[in-house]
């Protein structure tokens, strides 16, 4: 489910409730006599139906994908329901961790086959989500009809995750299925995307990978989220790279589009990057604290993630001017390995964290040399 999940949670629990309650109860609901003690009952059990039957629907969804991703030639990169990642290693073992995506309930992640002039198998990975909700629901309601809570409930929920998954909307399944069906363009970048995941999550660094993962495609027909993810995959490469001017510049591109972003998860990673790159190049703009206070990177701040440290550390050092507290979050987020979603992208924190810790101690201003240990 995407952003809009917890309106449709309390619409559900609204209107599913009040229509189940109302059909089945007798006339002395219209004259006012239900019993308020059994009203309460009852909307707690539909509640608890309908969240019971949501976390079921997306663990089905997600699987979808992956049964559906290993029938198109896929391999298994990761799994995510909620804030619970199971991710390959770079040893190629099964490893849990946390990690959250704002505005995305689940998340299942495979390496596609070898990209072809003709296109990619991209269709049915994408689909099998929705297809999996769909045959599910319709299972429970041969086998329950609308005798069971529970049923109706699971039905219900699937029939809305079929509708906000299967319907174009802003950057569900069903969008990214029509964007790649616009252009060969944006087909490679889907690819390029999945690829980039599967080989961080091997361990290998941006700039290990291969140049052609991160040429600029052009958007075609118009910029979409997959342009997006692009840009930001090129801000990562640049800053592994140590080509940090070249990374403002691009960052600064994508906050001038920001009206134009529409996933939750890039407006954070984009205005917290652009935060710290201006607390190192130009440490007067006032736009720092302004951009420290926008909510989507507030929400990403609250993550336990190598790159949040190292913006809670860049803010701490450049406008609290608290040497100390900035030497510690630095530390502190090299501990944090095991809580980064790939070990590529550990890998590039830790260089950055490790060089900002290492300029800061060199500069006298924080304890000792030891303290990077």
């Amino acid at each position: 489910m995407k952003k809009f999940l917890p309106i449709l949670v309390v619409v559900a629990v609204i209107g599913f409730g009040g229509g189940l309650l109302a059909g089945g109860a007798d006339s002395s609901v219209l004259v006012g006599n239900l019993d308020p003690d059994q009203l309460i009952k009852d909307l707690v059990l539909v509640s608890l139906a309908l969240l019971v039957s949501f976390f079921l629907q997306i663990i089905i969804h997600e699987l979808g994908h992956l049964v559906m991703g290993f029938f198109s030639g896929y391999r298994f990169v990761s799994f995510r329901i909620m804030n619970l990642l199971i991710a390959k290693n770079d040893q190629g073992k099964l490893q849990v961790t946390q990690y959250a995506v704002a505005g995305t309930g689940g998340q299942c992640l495979m390496a596609p086959p070898a990209y072809r002039e003709a296109g990619f198998p991209y269709r049915r990975y994408l689909w099998g989500g929705v297809l999996a909700n769909a045959v599910a629901s319709f299972l429970v309601w041969l086998m329950l009809g609308s005798r069971s809570l529970f049923g109706l409930a699971f039905v219900f929920v699937g029939i809305l995750m079929v509708v906000t998954n299967g319907l174009p909307m802003q950057y569900n399944d069903a969008r990214t299925i029509q964007l790649a069906g616009q252009s060969s363009n944006n087909q490679r970048i889907l690819y390029n995307g999945l690829a980039i995941n599967q080989l961080s999550a091997k361990g290998v660094t941006y700039t290990e990978m291969p140049d052609e993962l991160f040429a600029l495609v052009p958007p075609v027909p118009q910029y979409t989220y997959l342009n997006t993810q692009q840009e930001l995959m090129r801000v990562n490469r640049l800053m592994d790279e140590g080509r940090l001017e070249a990374a403002w510049d691009l960052l600064e591109d994508l906050w001038s589009k920001k009206d134009q972003i529409a996933f939750p998860h890039y407006q954070g990673a984009i205005a917290g990057e652009l935060m710290g790159l201006l607390c190192l190049l130009a440490p007067t703009d006032p736009r720092i604290a302004t951009l420290w206070q926008t909510p989507r990177l507030q929400q990403l701040l609250q993550q336990p993630l190598m790159g949040t440290f190292r913006l809670k550390a860049l803010h701490a050092k450049v406008v609290e001017k608290d040497d100390i507290k900035a030497i510690q979050l630095l530390q502190e987020g090299l501990t944090k390995k095991d809580k980064m979603p790939t070990f590529g992208e550990a890998k590039l924190e830790e260089k950055l964290l490790r060089h900002l810790l290492t300029c800061w101690q060199a500069s006298g201003e924080l304890v000792t040399p030891g303290d990077s240990e």
